[in-house]
């Protein structure tokens, strides 16, 4: 369900002008969540990153910081949807990165990408194990403790055989440090359109850019008023019912966090502590943005006639994909490609072996899991089940046909399968296109 601030926007089914007014919101959503991950998450991801010394342990902070989007949309289905558009949505999500952020990454590159084989083998592992516990998962919903612990298990030696990884093949270079360095430095290009928008959201996120003396004395501001404002609308989206001491000790206690960060960034110091406060923020803003897209995505299907599952693996899982699109896309250089494409892979492992069972785990048979017990009418989940695997299987053999490397070659050849499962799932007829 919407919170109150957002129905005022989307409670409208009843509008004269239905497609412009889907257009609309999917434009004006679409473009606000890519102008903070271009503007805000890039730069906070490579602050971040680039103090890890580990190649792959990068990929497994990238991947999991990148996958906010989707762990709140998984717990927004899991609470509030069937268990079939749930389970759409875990497979779609996996599709769209291997088939289009992995490919996106591998044609724009300049150069092909090589992961050394150790690394990759142990990858395919654990990508086919976890499909696999995925199915298991999903057609045993009743079981809420055994395979969820077995997912975690699993896991946690994915895990520990990815920091045993030994160091020459792990090891981040300085010429990489310096590519890092030099692209997270870069200015944001001035335009007078996107002003307004930077001014608005350098009040709710903390620029990496501007965490220093000099910036910080430009706009200090911006710096004190921002836990501020960002209570204000975690508040109204929360519906928090506040007294009005407990209301000014709130805004008291943020305001003094507002200060601490205004020191921290005049002296230099902690400044990943405040990249994490600017992802506690982007917390709230991927609720608001997901949850819209959520509604959005019922106006779309009552318009449209599309099934909720189909939008779920498809409209709903490229929304919350566009995240670790952009942020990969962003990463220049023959290791920091090495760090997009592993994270890439690693999104299977983080859906099915970490996300599913922790939310099954903490969540229990509520929301999905109350009102289904298996996955028996979910066309969507099965097709897609299908063709994950066959996306498996194709990059391990272009890695082996292309002598360790992931080419671009490689990249046009998982889009083809993505474009032949929509196709193909399509033509199976209207029935499984409006589930």
């Amino acid at each position: 369900m919407l919170s109150k601030p957002l129905e005022l926007f989307f409670e409208v089914s009843s509008a004269p002008h239905t497609i412009i007014y889907i257009v609309f919101w999917f434009a004006a959503l679409t473009f606000l969540n890519i102008f903070y991950t271009r503007e805000y998450h890039v730069k906070i991801m490579k602050h971040i990153t680039k103090k890890i010394r580990n190649i792959f342990i990068q990929a497994l902070v990238l991947c999991f910081l990148n996958s906010i989007p989707k762990i709140i949309l998984m717990v927004n289905l899991y609470r509030n949807s069937s268990i079939q558009v749930f389970a759409s949505a875990i497979s779609g999500t996996t599709q769209i990165s291997m088939a289009i952020s992995l490919a996106l990454v591998l044609i724009l590159a300049k150069t092909n990408c090589f992961v050394h084989h150790i690394s990759f083998y142990k990858d395919i592992l654990f990508l086919e194990a976890s499909h696999l516990l995925l199915l298991i998962m999903f057609s045993n919903a009743t079981d809420a403790l055994t395979v969820p612990l077995m997912a975690l298990g699993v896991f946690s030696t994915f895990l520990f055989n990815t920091f045993s990884l030994p160091p020459y093949i792990s090891q981040v270079s300085n010429s990489s440090d310096e590519e890092v360095i030099s692209s997270h430095a870069q200015p944001p290009s001035p335009s007078l359109t996107l002003y307004p928008f930077r001014l608005i959201f350098n009040l709710l996120f903390l620029d990496p850019s501007h965490i220093s003396p000099s910036s910080s004395k430009k706009t200090p501001y911006t710096i004190v008023l921002s836990p501020v404002i960002n209570f204000l609308i975690g508040a109204m989206y929360l519906r928090m019912d506040m007294r009005r001491f407990e209301l000014l000790l709130s805004l008291a206690c943020s305001f003094l966090l507002g200060l601490l960060l205004y020191m921290m960034a005049r002296k230099r110091i902690l400044s990943t502590l405040s990249c994490l406060y600017s992802l506690a923020a982007s917390i709230l803003f991927f609720s608001i943005i997901m949850e819209s897209f959520v509604s959005l995505s019922m106006h779309i299907s009552n318009a449209t006639g599309l099934g909720a599952q189909f939008l779920s693996g498809t409209f709903l899982s490229l929304q919350c994909n566009l995240t670790e699109i952009v942020t990969c896309l962003s990463y220049t250089g023959n290791e920091m490609l090495i760090v997009s494409s592993c994270s890439i892979l690693y999104t299977h492992m983080y859906n099915t072996l970490l996300f599913f069972p922790v939310a099954k785990l903490l969540l229990g048979k509520t929301g999905a899991y109350a009102q289904s017990h298996n996955i028996s009418n979910a066309p969507f989940v099965y097709f897609s089940y299908v063709f994950i695997l066959a996306e498996i299987k194709v990059i391990f053999v272009n890695y082996l046909l292309r002598h360790h490397k992931l080419t671009k070659d490689l990249g046009y050849t998982l889009i083809a399968i993505y474009v032949l499962f929509i196709i193909g799932f399509a033509m199976e007829g209207k029935t499984h296109l409006c589930k």
